[in-house]
């Protein structure tokens, strides 16, 4: 029977929160951590993106090139493709969390909670079980971006004094609290 890690993924600095609830293989690598934040939380752009224990510089990083200006402080972080969660989390559980990073633009963190390890009798590599309202618009700026775009959403009106009309046509239909666990679990579950 194939174990679990069940994580819980919490969008930091944002009320109420923004979660997404997922199993990933006990196998799974932290690159592969990576692509189910991405997937289940649906962000769309490209970025540098880190792991870091809550209380030190990075523990796993995307591989990078060394000039770059975003991960100096990584030096000898190992490669995210290349490490296993067990080397972090344990199996037993050793860590029960972490910070995820991504966006260092934009700055988007996210608290990585190891909630436990289940055993299924299913064989997959990732499966959604859960969440709560939607992603913040690519490329919205920020926790700030993001508390804009909720003023807009309830209002009409931009807090930052942008035609709304021009905000509407790039914010499209989204809306906050919209999260349908079947429609993101269809592209996530593999």
């Amino acid at each position: 029977m194939p174990n679990y890690y069940a994580f819980k993924v919490t969008v930091t600095g944002i009320a109420p929160p923004i979660t997404r609830r997922f199993l990933l293989r006990i196998t799974a690598k932290f690159g592969d951590l990576h692509h189910a934040i991405r997937a289940a939380f649906g962000w769309q752009t490209e970025a540098r993106w880190e792991f870091r224990s809550s209380h030190t510089g990075p523990v796993i990083a995307e591989p990078s090139d060394a000039g770059d200006l975003y991960l100096e402080d990584v030096g000898a972080a190992p490669d995210a493709h290349r490490t296993r969660l067990k080397v972090w989390f344990g199996d037993p559980v050793e860590q029960h969390g972490c910070v995820y990073i991504s966006d260092l633009g934009d700055d988007w963190r996210h608290d990585v909670v190891l909630e436990g390890v289940v055993h299924d009798a299913d064989t997959f590599q990732r499966r959604l079980v859960g969440g709560e309202r939607a992603c913040p618009p690519s490329d919205c700026g920020g926790v700030d971006g993001y508390q804009r775009c909720v003023a807009w959403f309830e209002t009409g009106d931009d807090p930052w004094g942008e035609d709304p009309l021009d905000v509407e046509e790039w914010l499209g239909d989204w809306n906050p609290e919209d999260f349908e666990l079947e429609d993101v679990a269809a592209t996530f579950d593999r």
